[in-house]
């Protein structure tokens, strides 16, 4: 999953490297992104 965040992080937020024009792939990557975000956040605030 971290793997799956950092890649959507880098090609579309940070590095912009590609546009993200699919609303379906973008709703869907972000949820993914925040629901790995949750993940960590709770391993470190027990």
């Amino acid at each position: 999953m971290i793997d799956d965040i950092k890649e959507f992080r880098n090609t579309y937020v940070a590095h912009q490297e590609k546009e993200l024009t699919d609303k379906k792939r973008a709703c869907s990557e972000l949820k993914k992104w925040i629901t790995g975000l949750i993940r960590v956040y709770r391993l470190h605030h027990p």
